[in-house]
């Protein structure tokens, strides 16, 4: 129910999360909420998220890739936490052709991040008929793309967290919606599904 719901918010929430981007040991860490103040339109308005200038070139076309982007790799976090690793290779192609849809009308530094988005993803594809643990370990690298990515905006960021598990082979962080608390860990997958806590989102 939980990989569900999450799911579903994670795409209603990666879809306005893109327009945004148009208009401008096992241990559970204290994972504190960012609250949203209670600003009036007219100040929200006047807000100026660092990835205003790319945003402002983003086509519709590039605006939904990201969105899709984001939704499939929560489809692929959420089937790896519950050890479905056979239908991560359809989502990893969706993945890769979201973001290299994104790129293709993309710009400067944010074209780049989408670049090797799609890279990542096709990586995850190829390698999806391995071993669980070989196929985790690619998944670690479009893990790495997306924080990269949704780490650029504010506005992106905001809705989302960043997890990170000791005890996972490679990258070791990943990012999911939902309430702070609801660690759900693609690296361990049902073996050790809450492991982890909250991180950073820089490298």
């Amino acid at each position: 129910m939980l990989k569900k719901n999450t799911t579903v918010r994670f795409a209603i929430l990666s879809a306005a999360a893109a327009l945004s981007l148009g208009a401008c040991t096992k241990s559970k860490s204290d994972t504190g909420a960012g609250a949203t103040d209670g600003a009036d339109a007219t100040a929200k308005a006047d807000d100026k998220p660092t990835m205003a200038k790319a945003g402002a070139q983003l086509s519709e076309a590039a605006k939904t890739g990201v969105a899709a982007s984001l939704a499939a790799y929560e489809g692929i976090r959420a089937d790896l936490v519950d050890d479905k690793v056979p239908a991560v290779k359809a989502k990893a192609a969706e993945l890769a052709k979201a973001a290299k849809d994104a790129a293709g009308q993309a710009h400067g530094a944010l074209k780049q991040k989408l670049d090797a988005l799609a890279k990542a993803a096709d990586d995850l594809e190829a390698k999806s008929s391995e071993k669980a643990d070989d196929v985790r370990k690619a998944y670690g690298e479009v893990s790495r793309a997306i924080v990269n990515l949704v780490s650029s905006d504010p506005e992106l960021k905001k809705d989302l967290n960043v997890y990170e598990c000791p005890m996972a082979p490679g990258y070791k962080k990943w990012v999911q919606p939902g309430a702070k608390d609801e660690v759900a860990n693609p690296y361990m997958g049902q073996a050790m599904p809450t492991c982890g806590g909250k991180s950073k989102w820089q490298e």
